[in-house]
């Protein structure tokens, strides 16, 4: 709706201000009442600049450039002008540094490096292909900017396939790309706030902080102008929760903004339309070609048994790799066995992926997940990192949780959308062996399980909690020789496992519950009167969707 401040104004004024603030503002197609809306200048003030009854104040020129998404030439001509300066030759940023530009536009180029010897991911990747393409050929409704959500358990190698896709696809957003951690799960940094990241997205197109509204939604307001109609990509690496993504998503048809998180981040799912892309562990080929890659094909080629059982030890999870490749390379003359061996000791596996680096240790980047969860969730988890079998059915869990079903499945959908444990078709819950191993270390500290926990932590104390158990009816002893129940077959015991586990060599590779203390059957006297034993009873996995161990 056109109003009568909306018109073109009388031309010929000495300063040119009201002109060139009519033009600019035509140019966005803002009304006077938007432009105020967006800038924090009133309608009133607006009118009047733009048919020269008043005289503006540098500051004011300043909203109405931010209101109106102004950068370079286009910016300083305004600012000059309100000053009664002929335009400036060029422009600087804060503190004075020149800012770089394309034309009369900062063109950002943020990306982090990607991270070498990258492998696999081919059904990831193609759905990022896709989603860029139909960025590219605006395929979006308009005004609305694609989004994509990679999530995955912690060390799964999200940022590490952002990356990666991103430097190939660069040259399709040529007015830049932007980058920014959200840290939200970190060692010991609180996430960045929205407000933080914004002021950082829009000092990195070309607007010092100095000039930046005080509102936050007067920010995003001013950052939406600045990617108006330009083709961009935004990476937002480690976000924490929705909330803090929505205040930088841009409104442009031709923005793409691809977010990673432990968190599935339903709630952007849900209200926004992103569109999910779920990583999970590498098959076996990528993982052994990965750790292969990483401490040399020949020393692989050497050692190929040891190699497979790194690979299985590690979970196939591309942190825990990472990190056992660091290992053996600054053990040149140690063979890989070795390592193997470290790995195969009962509660050693955490201690030994480390690289000594809070980021390169694996306890330390699930401890970054589990100190989010609330009590409910975190019971849960370390209860689970109790059972010796592949899966859990929910009556089991919610027997030894003591908690309600109600209360049960609230913390399983916290800690599913945490990326802390997988369900399968029937319900039941499964660990990633190493999650699991992490699990079952809190669980010793929190005096839930006897045994030793790993060496890493402190001793535990008396258990307050049994493991999960199920009970089986044990029929009275008669005549002749305690008969030991039939032994689960080697391919039923590999059908039952969740990703990141195999059977290997006819021995499990992690959390075989045969071998487990409390799984044999128990051995009574003659005249014992009929008794129930409780043993741990790993539930029957049966393959499917809901346990794919491909691409991550």
């Amino acid at each position: 709706m056109t109003t009568r401040g909306d018109v073109c104004p009388e031309t010929g004024r000495p300063d040119g201000f009201g002109d060139a603030l009519w033009r600019l503002r035509a140019a966005a197609g803002l009304t006077q009442q938007q432009l105020a809306e967006v800038s924090g200048v009133s309608v009133r003030s607006i009118n009047h600049l733009e048919h020269g009854r008043r005289r503006p104040y540098p500051r004011t020129a300043y909203l109405l450039a931010d209101g109106l998404g102004l950068d370079g030439l286009r910016r300083a001509e305004l600012v000059d002008a309100a000053r009664g300066r002929p335009a400036s030759d060029g422009l600087t940023g804060a503190h004075g540094a020149a800012v770089p530009r394309d034309g009369d536009r900062v063109v950002p180029r943020q990306l982090a490096a990607a991270v070498p010897g990258f492998v696999g991911r081919a059904r990831e990747l193609a759905a990022l292909h896709r989603l860029a393409a139909d960025v590219a050929d605006a395929g979006g409704a308009p005004g609305t900017a694609g989004i994509g959500v990679i999530s995955g358990m912690p060390g799964v190698g999200k940022s590490a396939l952002v990356l990666h896709w991103a430097h190939r696809v660069a040259e399709r957003f040529p007015d830049g790309q932007l980058y920014v951690d959200l840290r939200g799960f970190s060692r010991d940094r609180a996430p960045m706030t929205a407000s933080e990241a914004i002021d950082g997205l829009l000092n990195a197109l070309g607007i010092p902080a100095d000039r930046l509204p005080q509102d936050l939604a007067a920010r995003a307001a001013l950052y939406r102008s600045a990617l108006a109609n330009r083709r961009m990509l935004i990476i937002l690496d480690n976000a924490s929760d929705a909330h803090q993504i929505r205040p930088l998503l841009p409104g442009g048809s031709y923005n793409l903004v691809v977010v990673t998180s432990r968190d599935r981040l339903a709630g952007l799912l849900a209200v926004e339309g992103a569109r999910p892309i779920d990583l999970d562990v590498l098959d076996f080929a990528e993982a052994r070609t990965l750790l292969a890659d990483r401490i040399g094909r020949e020393r692989a080629a050497a050692e190929p048994e040891a190699v497979g059982e790194l690979v299985e030890r590690c979970a196939r999870l591309p942190l825990a790799l990472g990190v056992v490749a660091a290992v053996v390379q600054t053990r040149p003359a140690r063979p890989l066995a070795c390592t193997a061996d470290e790995l195969r000791a009962r509660g050693r596996r955490l201690t030994v992926l480390t690289a000594g680096d809070p980021a390169a240790d694996v306890r330390a980047v699930f401890s970054w997940s589990y100190r989010r969860l609330d009590p409910a969730a975190a019971l849960v988890f370390r209860l689970l990192g109790t059972a010796p079998g592949t899966a859990v059915d929910r009556q089991a869990a919610t027997a030894s949780a003591g908690l309600t079903p109600d209360a049960l499945d609230a913390a399983v959908a916290r800690l599913s959308q945490a990326h802390l444990v997988e369900q399968d078709e029937h319900g039941r819950l499964l660990l990633n062996g190493l999650l699991r191993d992490y699990a079952a270390e809190q669980a010793g500290l929190h005096g839930e399980v006897p045994g030793p926990a790993d060496e890493g932590a402190s001793a535990p104390v008396a258990p307050k909690r049994v493991p999960l158990l199920v009970p089986v009816p044990v029929l009275p002893r008669g005549p002749g020789p305690v008969t030991a129940p039939a032994p689960v077959t080697a391919s039923e015991r590999q059908s039952h496992r969740p990703s990141g586990e195999r059977e290997r060599g006819g021995q499990a590779v992690a959390g075989d519950s045969l071998g487990h203390p409390s799984a044999r059957p128990a051995v009574k006297s003659p005249s014992s009167p009929p008794v129930t034993s409780r043993i741990c009873v790993a539930p029957r996995l049966r393959s499917g969707p809901g346990l794919r161990s491909g691409p991550r």
